[in-house]
């Protein structure tokens, strides 16, 4: 597995593997699940932010970008971003304690 970190659009991701992808810490709200159907409400943040995802795409300005399965993404402060599953339901959890809860609505 190619572990190097990739830019896709402005977001740096590093592939990781399942199992370390669900052993990183995550925040006060764990890793969060996203259903077929549902998206996370888009939003920025004042501060770079760093996300375990799972099985999921992100958009950003409209524009969908593919990640890998599981994921750590860095996200550059003031860049809108949502999560969506890429098929039955996906996760994700911010690294960061100041980001709050997903808000997920319909896609």
């Amino acid at each position: 597995m190619n572990t190097n970190p990739q830019k896709i659009g402005p977001f740096t991701v590093i592939p990781l593997t399942p199992d370390s992808a669900r052993s990183l810490a995550t925040g006060p709200h764990g890793l969060e699940k996203v259903t077929r159907g549902q998206k996370t409400e888009g939003h920025q943040h004042s501060f770079v932010s760093f996300y375990v995802a799972i099985e999921l795409v992100l958009t950003s300005d409209t524009v969908t970008h593919i990640i890998p399965q599981h994921s750590l993404v860095i996200v550059p402060e003031e860049v809108e971003h949502s999560w969506q599953p890429v098929s039955e339901e996906g996760f994700v959890g911010s690294v960061d304690t100041r980001h709050e809860q997903q808000v997920l609505m319909l896609a």
